[in-house]
């Protein structure tokens, strides 16, 4: 049997690809986005398409003691024991501070590269992390169960266009993809990534030769198959899989091994995972989002020693990323956008902890923003059932990003026009 290599695959399937109008527009959109392919890049060696890497707070990431109003007196009214003082505080202004495990972030805010968006949420706030998070994920508040997400829909309208699809249009960092990666047509844009060292397509699950003769013979089949007349969409189906298993396990095999840092991460999962994408970007791979979770946020009880930390992982991960991409010549490309479901309530428990709210800050890190602070402080007088209220729709930050960052058209994504904000420069 003849063994493929990824160099064979390509070499004999892009005169294909060229020549026949019966090739499906998946292979040679696959083809077209493969590493070291001309029509990718503008810089040989380099892609130079704009990241975005979404950063999620899971569980509920207390707003209120991130930025923190330490000129109101309400605020330490329902705070008297988790309320942070003045002096404790790295201070945007004159009324509004930061929590001080965030110092490296703020050394990048003062450099420009931070912008702070608060109260941002939706109507009707929703308190369960289920349905909450659906909410951020698909970009849908109504009754109407809606399964894709913004950033499926992003991907689904990149890839049928002007962009390359690829399977690594998309990297989730972790055990699963996110419900924002899920397409119309019911699949999903993507890949999933535990461990790259790990990440191998074995279909036979034996020997490492048996492996590579199954993954060659599905390739040829595959490619007999393409150009037959027999395909059907289930055989199409099956085939693309078996392609873009192949060429994503080997894209990402190639990016690890291109991968060279001088720069030390902090030794937890966000660092690791911080990483693992700077290894993918210094690589060469062409893919578009990365899809990072930064889980532990639900404070219920002694909520300030655990705020502290997962807050100093959070800034210290964004920071050693952006030294390492700064000298691979990446950072440029990339922007950050953070978020959590919601918010904590302004009142604290009984349990030195907060419990489920509504709106809370977002945030965006990356050269290419405007920095400083969008939106109103909290007004902690006029709140709603306990919570701070919204003043800007999570929508008006997501629109922003796919106008001014990912050049889509925002309205047809997120199936409404919403207020753009000026968060680039």
């Amino acid at each position: 049997m003849n063994l493929y290599t990824r160099r064979d695959f390509l070499r004999s399937s892009l005169p294909l690809a060229a020549a026949s109008a019966t090739v499906p527009h998946f292979l040679s959109q696959s083809l077209l986005a493969a590493p070291g392919t001309e029509q990718t890049r503008s810089i040989p060696g380099q892609n130079d398409h704009r990241i975005l890497i979404v950063l999620q707070l899971s569980g509920g990431n207390d707003g209120l003691n991130t930025l923190v109003p330490f000129e109101d007196a309400a605020y330490f009214r329902a705070r008297p024991v988790l309320g942070m003082r003045k002096k404790d505080l790295i201070l945007l202004n004159d009324q509004l501070g930061i929590h001080p495990a965030l110092k490296s972030l703020q050394g990048l805010y003062d450099e420009g590269e931070v912008s702070w968006i608060q109260n941002v949420g939706y109507p009707n706030p929703n308190r369960s992390h289920f349905r909450s998070m659906e909410i951020w994920h698909t970009g849908h508040t109504g009754r109407r169960t809606v399964q894709d997400g913004w950033l499926g829909r992003y991907l689904d309208a990149t890839c049928s266009g002007e962009d390359p699809g690829s399977p690594t249009a998309a990297v989730s960092l972790g055990t699963e993809l996110p419900q924002a990666f899920r397409t119309p047509d019911g699949g999903s844009k993507g890949v999933v990534i535990e461990d790259p060292a790990a990440y191998v397509w074995e279909p036979s699950g034996r020997s490492r030769p048996q492996n590579e003769r199954q993954k060659a013979l599905l390739i040829e089949q595959a490619q007999q198959g393409l150009l037959g007349e027999a395909s059907t969409p289930r055989i199409d189906y099956l085939q693309r899989t078996a392609i873009e298993a192949s060429l994503s396990a080997e894209w990402v095999g190639a990016a690890v091994k291109e991968y060279r840092s001088g720069v030390e991460y902090p030794r937890h999962r966000l660092g690791a995972d911080f990483r693992r994408v700077g290894q993918f970007i210094a690589g060469g791979m062409d893919t578009r989002v990365y899809y990072v979770r930064h889980g532990g946020f639900d404070t219920h009880a002694s909520q300030a020693a655990t705020h502290a930390r997962l807050l100093g992982q959070l800034s210290e991960s964004i920071a050693a990323f952006r030294k390492d991409m700064k000298r691979h010549g990446q950072w440029e490309r990339i922007s950050i956008l953070g978020f959590s479901e919601f918010g904590r309530r302004v009142a604290e428990n009984n349990s030195a902890g907060t419990d489920h709210g509504a709106a809370a800050p977002m945030f965006l890190v990356g050269p290419q923003i405007k920095a400083g602070l969008f939106g109103q402080q909290p007004d902690l007088s006029n709140l709603i059932n306990g919570d701070v209220r919204h003043s800007i729709d999570f929508r008006s930050v997501y629109g922003s990003v796919l106008s001014s960052w990912l050049d889509q058209d925002a309205v047809k994504i997120l199936g409404a026009t919403y207020p753009r904000l000026p968060l680039f420069a």
